[in-house]
């Protein structure tokens, strides 16, 4: 059967292109003295095709070929059998099939967080990222009991044997591995030099740490350079062949995975022959066809099918209300109505969850349970059902909205209300890292399972019992609970994504995103006001009416700290550099004069005689006084005594570092960092405590703050605004 497919493969292939002078001259039967280029694409969790693949390049190299096996991406998600396991089966696939290099595809990343895990706390949620699958990893240790004793580990992992590129992405968190290029060797000195082609496909959707920037032009010397690409139209790349498959945005069974051979003369290096394949003519491996049906039988059975993209970022779902809060909460009410005993069912019913629970995207394609546990990793304690007062319901309200982006934001079902951002908290007692609310300013209820807003009345409110124990700002809820308000708790044992997943199946005919559900986009539970004092957004079509940088960034237009990067656009997700923040925060200072610039002992004054001490800030630079004024008061002293890099990517750590110099360095209230990437005695500490105190951010995550990571120009403006907003 190998044999077989072998020779008809390279009569196929060899007689399709050649000339026709050197059709009288047959070429030797075989493929001996010619390298096979074997290139897959849009594979999307189809494990059944690995054996197939295997049993192709397998075939070619009895045929006497040297054998290169490439993949263009998106390969990581789209099927259970790659999603249960994040990931983990398809990598041990594609090394048993011997590929040699993959290019991470669009869906790598827009579909990242539903095929390879992360950690969370320390926890890996045995899943490896995808790092470890291509690097190895270490035993990992995740799960440790009281007494000391060891509950679960992740075991340690041999490296893959294929090497991933992606040319317009980098990684700084640790999750992913990758280079912009891959140089493959044969056994008969062929070099093929492998590009990457990946768009910044939906970039709003990339996980945290991992960035858009420029392709990379590669220089390396190879006798033959192919662009593998996934991309939304194919490249035109000077110099390379491309292999081109197109994306697809969402998981389509139907849609047809690409299969391509490419026929490589070694004398000559060239490309004499290449050819479309199909899968159905080829044969199988056997053997790694009994490893498919034991991933096939170890995998979890898919909950139910997504037709949607629910929303996972937590600048969104701490912010505003999104479809995926509109769906929770929904589900919530649901089961307390269908499966809570109890609690007074005359009481209008409210829904709440915390915007930090929706803590990843929920993607199109067969959803498992851990898709779920990805998308909604919280609610360890169940749910439950609390009744509570209409002026204790508006006071939770208020406090789960007591910053821009709150881990606490209230997604709700069975009520409206509205924040008015414009408006400032009137923050009370501490209360963890968030205060209790000493007067309600921002929220207002407009109405509860459609009839009007009472104080006076009582509702009942289901939650997930973290929410309801008084975690993140729902000190309400623990108030009410110690002062005795009925509360009920027989869902104890079940888990929010449980309930999810009840009420899909149950309720929405087994499907998301079917026909007539309303889960496509908000419902228009939520409203989010900017009223007076603040100053009418302009008009930038990448910068959303309910974005958290909304008002931030119509701020910093009006007040002359930055324009759009065009007429229409403001690149909210651009890294910014040293020279634009320092310019910012020079603006906001209201662009004073500089007077000298004093680095150790010696006074520089500003003169055309003497300029600026830094070789690499130009007198003609829109950022020169900016920087001479940061050094002359103390914000920086560049990156050397020469040097100030104003085109290095500016850290959060240094942004809010430039902050609190700027302010005078005052000395923070707490001692202790609730970050545990920000070391004790860093630079950035007492900055970064100083900026959490002021609310100018809170992080990245219950506990960390990412300080190496490149801030954004909507980051920038946002610290710049808040803090603006303490000092008036």
């Amino acid at each position: 059967m190998k044999k077989l497919l072998s020779l008809l493969l390279a009569a196929l292939l060899l007689v399709s292109l050649i000339p026709a002078s050197a059709a009288t001259e047959p070429e030797p039967p075989g493929f001996t003295g010619k390298t096979v280029l074997i290139a897959t694409g849009n594979l999307r969790g189809r494990v059944e095709l690995y054996p197939k693949i295997k049993a192709l390049r397998d075939a070619c190299i009895a045929d006497g070929a040297e054998v290169v096996l490439v993949d263009t991406g998106n390969f990581l998600q789209g099927t259970r059998y790659a999603n249960s396991d994040r990931g983990l089966g398809v990598y041990n696939l594609m090394d048993a099939c011997g590929y040699d290099v993959a290019n991470m595809g669009l869906a790598e990343f827009s579909y990242a967080d539903a095929t390879t895990g992360y950690p969370y706390h320390g926890n890996y949620h045995r899943y490896y990222t995808q790092k470890m699958l291509q690097d190895g990893t270490d035993e990992i240790t995740y799960n440790v009991n009281r007494d000391g004793t060891v509950t679960d580990t992740l075991p340690a992992k041999e490296p893959a044997g294929f090497q991933t590129i992606c040319s317009r992405f980098f990684d700084e968190a640790g999750y992913y591995s990758f280079a912009p290029s891959a140089t493959v060797t044969t056994d008969g000195g062929l070099r093929l030099l492998f590009l990457s082609d990946t768009d910044a496909f939906l970039p709003e959707y990339l996980p945290d740490g991992v960035l858009g920037v420029d392709s990379l032009v590669i220089e390396e010397e190879a006798d033959l350079v192919f662009t593998l690409s996934n991309a939304s139209q194919k490249p035109e790349a000077a110099g390379s062949q491309v292999i081109y498959a197109a994306p697809q945005a969402g998981w389509d069974e139907t849609a047809a995975p690409l299969l391509e051979a490419y026929v490589i003369e070694n004398e000559c290096m060239e490309v004499v022959s290449m050819m479309q394949l199909s899968f159905d003519t080829l044969g199988t491996d056997e053997a790694l066809a009994a490893t498919v049906e034991e991933i096939r039988s170890a995998a979890q059975p898919s909950l139910f099918p997504s037709q949607l993209v629910l929303e996972g970022r937590d600048s969104v779902n701490r912010a505003v209300e999104t479809a995926f809060g509109d769906l929770v909460t929904d589900a919530l009410c649901w089961f307390a109505v269908n499966y809570i005993d109890g609690w007074n069912k005359e009481l209008p019913l409210v829904g709440i969850q915390n915007g930090g629970n929706l803590d990843n995207f929920l993607y199109t394609g067969e959803v498992t349970a851990t898709d779920l546990l990805r998308a909604l990793p919280f609610s360890p304690m169940g749910v439950g059902v609390l009744e509570l007062t209409g002026a204790q319901l508006l006071e939770t309200l208020e406090a789960a909205g007591q910053t821009d982006v709150c881990a606490g934001f209230a997604q709700v079902s069975g009520l409206k209300y509205t924040i008015d951002r414009g408006q400032p908290y009137d923050a009370g007692e501490a209360y963890g890292k968030f205060y209790k609310a000493d007067s309600i300013r921002r929220v207002t209820i407009t109405e509860v399972n459609g009839q009007p807003f009472d104080p006076e009345a009582r509702y009942a409110v289901v939650a997930d019992n973290f929410v309801l124990s008084g975690n993140d700002t729902y000190y309400t809820c623990k108030d009410a609970r110690d002062a005795g308000a009925a509360y009920v708790n027989n869902g104890g044992g079940v888990k929010t994504r449980d309930v999810v997943s009840l009420y899909i199946r149950s309720e929405l005919g087994g499907v998301l995103g079917a026909e007539g559900q309303p889960y496509a986009a908000p419902q228009g539970r939520i409203t989010v006001e900017y009223n007076d004092p603040q100053p009418q957004k302009p008009s930038f079509t990448d910068v959303p009416e309910d974005a958290y940088f909304a008002a931030p960034v119509a701020w910093a237009v009006e007040n002359g700290i930055t324009n759009g990067t065009s007429a229409t656009t403001f690149s909210p997700e651009r890294t910014c550099t040293r020279g634009q923040v320092v310019t910012f925060l020079w603006r906001a200072s209201g662009s004073p004069e500089p007077g000298g610039v004093q680095l150790g002992e010696n006074e520089l004054p500003i003169s055309s005689e003497n300029a600026c001490p830094f070789t690499d800030v130009d007198e003609s630079a829109y950022y020169y006084k900016a920087v001479l004024w940061a050094v002359e008061n103390g914000v920086t002293a560049g990156t050397s005594a020469t040097t100030f890099s104003p085109d290095k990517p500016c850290t959060r750590g240094q942004v809010v570092t430039f902050q609190w110099r700027a302010a005078g360095e005052p000395e923070p209230t707490a001692t202790e960092c609730p970050f545990k990437d920000v070391p004790a005695g860093a630079y950035y500490e007492k900055a970064v405590l100083w900026a959490v105190e002021k609310g100018i951010t809170n992080g990245t995550g219950a506990a960390t703050f990412s300080p190496d990571k490149p801030c954004t120009r909507a980051q920038v403006v946002t610290f710049l605004f808040r803090s603006a907003a303490q000092e008036s």
